[in-house]
């Protein structure tokens, strides 16, 4: 149940941050703002209603925040997304010939779907060499835009004085504590040189405990080194 919770709580980090492009920030339907379930084999993001009407055809769903994802499948949504999806199953497809249905309106929805999906009407098959690059989890998660682990040093001052000790400077224990935060830059105290091997040293051991059994561990060592 832990390793499940893990791995919904992780991958919705990655999940949102992908969300936040503005092809995948609105439902690949109906133009919805905040889409909050995946479709796949599309690798789309969509919104509640979309994503029944795909259930209706058989496409599998899986809803953010909810859900498990594997490592593939991750890496199935950085390589698609609404971005790609259009490019492909729209790449036929003018306003003209068939509006894009306002959210909430089922029928015209279903439509949309089983034309864009199913009929294939205005799909268009491109070699890989019209897409760019494509990119991993790993390549994804070196990007500024994107979640980082935040260390934060928290320094508890000796006040009493040594009159023995070099250059009379106070001692300080230091307590680091690994913290993930989804919004904010990456805040880093700096150390004094002494206390960096030491500190390395904390923070590999913590870690290695964390990615222990995280199926994700190759996207949070890139996380940890991206300071």
């Amino acid at each position: 149940m832990q390793d499940k919770r893990d791995n919904i709580r992780k991958s919705t980090i990655i999940l949102k941050k992908l969300m936040k492009k503005p092809e995948n920030s609105v439902c690949a339907n109906c133009q919805e703002l905040g889409p909050q379930y995946v479709c796949f084999p599309y690798a789309t993001f969509v919104c509640t209603i979309c994503s029944g009407i795909h259930r209706h055809f058989s496409h599998r769903i899986k809803g953010v925040g909810v859900s498990t994802f594997s490592s593939e499948e991750l890496n199935q949504l950085i390589q698609g997304g609404n971005g790609v999806d259009k490019i492909k199953y729209l790449a036929n497809w003018t306003e003209e010939k068939f509006p894009f249905p306002k959210a909430g309106d089922r029928k015209k929805i279903e439509q949309f779907i089983q034309l864009k999906y199913i009929e294939k009407l205005w799909y268009k098959n491109f070699e890989e060499d019209d897409f760019p690059p494509i990119q991993k989890v790993e390549d994804v998660m070196k990007t500024t835009d994107l979640p980082k682990i935040i260390i934060i040093e928290k320094k508890k001052k000796n006040n009493q004085k040594k009159e023995n000790n070099q250059n009379n400077q106070n001692k300080e224990n230091k307590e680091n504590k690994m913290l993930i935060d989804l919004d904010h830059e990456v805040i880093i105290q700096k150390t004094p040189k002494i206390e960096n091997e030491k500190i390395e040293k904390n923070e590999k051991i913590e870690n290695e405990k964390i990615l222990k059994k995280d199926p994700f561990s190759a996207i949070w060592e890139n996380l940890e080194n991206d300071k």
